[in-house]
């Protein structure tokens, strides 16, 4: 990344700046980068919490698995890293 921006060119840097100075004094221009930066913060954050989702299932998935082979709750809390009243609740379902 450092290299990549050592290797940009005085004309580069003053283009970027150009359209930079064009963008924030069009009103249309600045309105259009602000929807695209907020649909883009967006996606992110949908895909933080679906990732987020996905490690609570294997959670859960490891527990309830851990609760089929007789492992002691503790154990199961240990690895897991659920509590003890999530596992108590998991092994109610069982």
């Amino acid at each position: 990344e450092k290299v990549r921006s050592l290797e940009m060119t005085v004309e580069e840097i003053r283009r970027a700046k150009d359209e930079l100075i064009k963008m924030s004094n069009d009103a249309g221009q600045r309105e259009i980068y602000e929807m695209r930066a907020k649909i883009l913060k967006d996606k992110v954050s949908a895909l933080n919490k679906a990732k987020e989702e996905g490690r609570e299932e294997g959670k859960i998935e490891m527990a309830v698995e851990m609760l089929k082979d007789g492992e002691p709750i503790e154990k199961i809390v240990k690895y897991s890293k659920l509590s003890e009243n999530e596992i108590l609740e998991l092994k109610k379902k069982l």
